[in-house]
């Protein structure tokens, strides 16, 4: 027998700062061109799973290339784990729902890649970003569902229900929520984050800084 009421949690801040973003450089004769090109496929390939350029001009293995998708989401999932407060580990069964609404986040990212500019002898390229909403569009239907599923648990419907069966309950529910939002992306007002593009006599890349920047502009959370 359990009985257990979920405890609505929201985070001031859902997002750390993911190391998981490829910081792979480009090779070859660098140009302004190439810098915006490379800056384009970096994100691409991070968030909406576009790997063909990434792998031209930087070199990286397809496999490679593949898993950053897949990686980027798993942290992502882990995050709304700790936002929501599932009593589950990303590598679980049931989080793999979670993993699944993370892609979908992150494919339904928006951003433009202007073309880079010199400027005192370095170059940058402005990145401009429109922060997805959805933390904020689906408050209110989100602890909805969970209000309702915590009367339920008052009123024993959940009595016998296994731990695992309760939390995959919760996570479905959100994820079906978290899922309509990402077909229907809300956005923030746009706003511009420039990286400085790093040059060796025979490469190029951004630094981790700058792409954690990147990372942290896509998803707005108060």
């Amino acid at each position: 027998m359990m009985k257990k009421t979920r405890k609505y949690r929201l985070l001031a801040t859902i997002l750390a700062a993911f190391v998981i973003m490829s910081s792979l450089g480009g090779c070859g004769k660098s140009s302004n061109v190439n810098y915006q090109k490379y800056v384009q496929a970096l994100l691409d390939a991070n968030y909406h799973g576009k790997t063909d350029e990434y792998i031209s001009i930087t070199g990286a293995k397809k496999t490679d290339a593949t898993a950053l998708l897949e990686g980027n989401s798993k942290y992502l999932a882990e995050n709304l784990i700790n936002y929501y407060g599932f009593d589950v580990g990303v590598t679980s069964e049931i989080a793999v729902r979670l993993v699944e609404s993370a892609k979908l986040i992150y494919r339904s990212t928006k951003y433009e890649v202007s073309k880079a500019y010199e400027k005192n002898g370095k170059y940058y390229v402005d990145v401009t970003i429109y922060p997805e909403n959805f933390l904020e569009t689906t408050h209110d239907e989100v602890k909805a569902f969970i209000d309702e599923k915590n009367e339920e648990i008052a009123a024993g419907k959940y009595n016998d229900t296994v731990m695992n069966d309760y939390e995959k309950l919760f996570i479905d529910g959100i994820c079906d929520i978290l899922d309509k939002a990402s077909s229907d992306m809300s956005y923030r007002e746009a706003e511009t984050v420039t990286v400085t593009i790093i040059q060796t006599d025979s490469s190029y890349s951004i630094s981790k800084d700058d792409m954690l920047l990147l990372e942290n502009a896509l998803i707005y959370s108060e």
